[in-house]
């Protein structure tokens, strides 16, 4: 907690003191960081991940890596022995421009999966440490 009373991180501090008035910054804080996309309205101190928000955020980081590697491979030679190995995994993948949409299709696909799975058991794990001890 800061000097003024406000309690929250150090990195909102600023936006606390500007736009709450003191007697209210204890009761408005979790609503403020909703409205700011803070993820932080069940505990400030845990914060949540949303489950298919993470999974299209891996899904597509993994789909524009695997097509620009796909593209490079295909152009310049770069990553070539990498886009073998991942053309094992995702059929369809190869140094070639439509090949690197297919490797970018399944990419997709994988990432998404894997995003979701790992946003789940993260909120399943932390869930399960707030729970009190009986």
């Amino acid at each position: 907690m800061s000097e003024d009373g406000c309690a929250i991180p150090h990195a909102f501090e600023a936006l606390c003191t500007l736009m709450l008035p003191r007697g209210e910054i204890a009761a408005n804080v979790p609503l403020l960081l909703i409205r700011l996309g803070g993820g932080m309205a069940r505990n400030q101190h845990h914060a949540t991940l949303g489950v298919v928000s993470f999974g299209l955020a891996v899904g597509t980081t993994s789909a524009v890596l695997v097509f620009f590697l796909g593209v490079m491979a295909a152009f310049f030679g770069w990553g070539a022995p990498l886009a073998a190995a991942l053309s094992t995994l995702f059929i369809g993948f190869g140094p070639t421009f439509v090949g690197s949409i297919a490797g970018a299709v399944w990419a997709f696909v994988s990432g998404l999966i894997a995003g979701l799975l790992v946003a789940w058991f993260y909120n399943r794990f932390l869930l399960q440490r707030q729970l009190p001890i009986r």
